[in-house]
């Protein structure tokens, strides 16, 4: 990681500003501690540190997989809604493919 990192998601407080990298951590979030001031810092995702964070846009249309929308429908009934044991939503698929 260079010495500074420049904010590039246009939707942070912080967007188009350059800071002091302090810290990288590893691990499955992948976040950067940057020096906003002598004893200030802010911690956020690598993502945001990408020229590509740039061009992401906030819009009305979501576009999410089929394979995803099972994952939170598995994750919801495990801990949202279950009462009792059930089938994942993505083996309900594949049992109905398979009919």
């Amino acid at each position: 990681m260079p010495p500074e990192a420049r904010i590039y998601y246009q939707y942070h407080p912080y967007a188009n500003q350059t800071f002091k990298v302090l810290q990288r951590s590893g691990g499955k979030h992948h976040q950067v501690t940057l020096s906003l001031s002598p004893g200030k810092t802010l911690t956020v995702p690598e993502w945001m540190l990408q020229p590509e964070a740039s061009q992401f846009q906030v819009g009305i249309s979501v576009e999410i997989s089929h394979k995803t929308l099972l994952e939170l429908l598995d994750l919801l009934n495990a801990n949202c809604f279950a009462l009792e044991p059930t089938n994942t939503a993505l083996e309900n698929l594949n049992a109905a493919k398979k009919l």
